[in-house]
């Protein structure tokens, strides 16, 4: 092979491998280019609204072992793998403290500075990040039932008068309270606390609960096993308990404790039986438009 044809292939091939290597080079840059697109977009998504918004900030979770100043959150990091190296090193970062590591649960409790929140977010294992937010118990039962939406109603009527002078009209509004006063509601249940403060009417200082009867057979009204008091509170306790908060559904309605459960909680339907026949005897004279029955068999 002459000089002239060797020169001539060697650069033949160097041409080949730039074109080689500039071909590679804009694939992996578009690669790149397309997987920083979507780390960003699925970024977001892995962030709970609320905490990616701003709305939540340390104020808002300070009051039990929550991040300890304006610039930092506390989160919870869902995982859907193991974390990285980079992750990890991340975590240990100044400003950023893990407060708990839960064994059985893919989880993490962290203090982050707000910024950092985001970069969290980009990485694989990371599925979701969300606020350690304040919990409560749900506890106004008037409230999540719908009771007290419609506890006030009122009623208009129009009455129109025509005489030979004219015609008159004249417009009544009546507004009254659905609390359950009048009602008579049975329980049959495991028997009832009749003194409890829940039943006390503010007003007398007396039980609601105007009768008892036992048809279990073992000569006792009140409640050892507690279900039946439980029961009556939801339909019918008072106002009178952490100022409203465990206000029943018809806090002014009369109980009738009718106890077919013993004290260990169990009973016949000979017995429910009984007490409903005791029911159909009595209900007018106790004004009773409602039977509970949180019972059935096995």
């Amino acid at each position: 092979m002459t000089t002239f044809k060797l020169v001539s292939n060697i650069y033949r091939l160097i041409a080949l491998s730039l074109i080689f290597t500039l071909g590679i080079g804009i694939l992996i840059s578009d690669r790149a280019r397309a997987q920083h697109s979507y780390n960003t977009g699925s970024r977001s998504a892995k962030v709970a609204p609320d905490l990616h918004s701003g709305k939540i900030s340390a104020r808002d979770n300070d009051d039990e072992g929550g991040a300890d100043d304006d610039n930092r959150v506390s989160v919870i990091i869902q995982l859907s793998g193991e974390p990285s190296n980079e992750l990890i090193n991340l975590l240990k970062k100044d400003g950023v403290r893990v407060k708990k590591l839960f064994k059985k649960l893919p989880m993490a409790v962290v203090d982050v500075p707000e910024d950092l929140v985001e970069i969290l977010a980009a990485f694989d294992e990371v599925a979701f990040i969300s606020p350690d937010k304040k919990t409560e118990s749900l506890g106004h039962i008037s409230q999540t039932t719908g009771s007290d939406a419609v506890r006030s109603q009122t009623t208009t009527t129009t009455t129109t008068r025509t005489t030979t002078y004219g015609t008159s009209t004249s417009t009544v509004t009546t507004t009254w309270t659905l609390d359950g006063r009048g009602v008579g509601i049975a329980v049959l249940d495991s028997g009832i606390y009749a003194t409890h403060k829940s039943f006390v009417d503010p007003s007398t200082g007396k039980s609601r609960v105007t009768y008892s009867r036992d048809f279990t057979g073992e000569n006792r009204t009140d409640d050892p096993y507690g279900h039946g008091t439980h029961v009556a509170s939801i339909a019918a306790g008072t106002s009178s308990i952490l100022y409203g908060a465990y206000t029943g559904v018809a806090p002014k309605a009369d109980i009738i404790n009718l106890r077919v459960l013993g004290a260990d909680g169990t009973g016949r339907s000979s017995s429910v039986l009984d007490a409903i026949e005791w029911v159909l005897s009595n209900h007018a004279a106790y004004k009773i438009r409602v039977v509970n029955m949180s019972l059935g068999t096995s």
